[in-house]
């Protein structure tokens, strides 16, 4: 009896190890994948992991630096103008915020051959990666061609992408086509740890800058205490 129950502490702990291994690895990206969250959930982290990981074998471009060598920049301008070499994995983040606002979609492509790219991606045999932190703030026309995405969360240090699946349907009640979104079930998560992600970010600060922004203009402390004492109500 002793026995078994060594057995079965020894499967356990190797059960333990593997599925922890499973939830570190950095997987192969699909053709067009989307990580989005809420700010500071780690969806950089996550772009700039794969990065590193992956520039062994692919040719990796991104729009954001990244402090680590053979990592190519590029800007929203090149995509459809340039053609990037085969098996190049392109890092767009901040999608909506560089050039890709669902709001501005009469405007996102337009004197541009971007989105013929993105049709061609696979013909291109390139693999795009994009960053965002509203799901509905990407374009349409992107998230229609997406066909992997990851939504981030963090747990203190950590933080976690867990896979969401895309299925087509037909509504009810209007009887049109429509696009619905599903997480794996629980049995998913717990056997196929391919449907999560962990990262320990801290480990991968040093390859960029988080509080990367656009300079402005500092601001005059001494005129804005004057303007908003200015601006209060005469005591009564």
């Amino acid at each position: 009896m002793a026995l078994v129950f060594v057995l079965l502490f020894i499967f356990f702990i190797f059960l333990v190890v593997w599925v922890l291994l499973r939830l570190f690895r950095v997987p192969y990206p699909s053709t067009f994948a989307l990580y989005f969250g809420s700010p500071g959930c780690g969806k950089t982290t996550f772009l700039t992991r794969l990065a590193v990981k992956k520039v062994k074998k692919y040719h990796v471009f991104t729009n954001f630096d990244i402090n680590y060598p053979e990592i190519y920049s590029f800007e929203k301008s090149d995509i459809g103008t340039y053609a990037f070499p085969d098996c190049s994995l392109l890092l767009f983040d901040e999608g909506s915020l560089n050039g890709f606002d669902n709001r501005d979609f009469k405007t996102n492509f337009k004197d541009n051959n971007s989105l013929e790219y993105f049709k061609l991606l696979r013909h291109y045999r390139n693999s795009i990666v994009f960053g965002n932190q509203g799901f509905d703030e990407l374009d349409k026309k992107i998230r229609t061609l997406t066909n992997e995405f990851w939504i981030v969360k963090k747990f203190w240090k950590f933080s976690y992408a867990i896979r969401v699946f895309k299925y087509t349907d037909v509504d009810p009640d209007t009887k049109q086509i429509i696009d619905g979104y599903r997480f794996p079930s629980g049995l998913k998560l717990l056997f196929f740890p391919r449907y999560v992600q962990i990262i320990y970010r801290p480990m991968w600060y040093k390859y960029f800058d988080s509080y990367e922004r656009p300079a402005l203009d500092e601001i005059d402390k001494k005129e804005w205490i004057r303007k908003e004492s200015e601006e209060l109500p005469a005591q009564l």
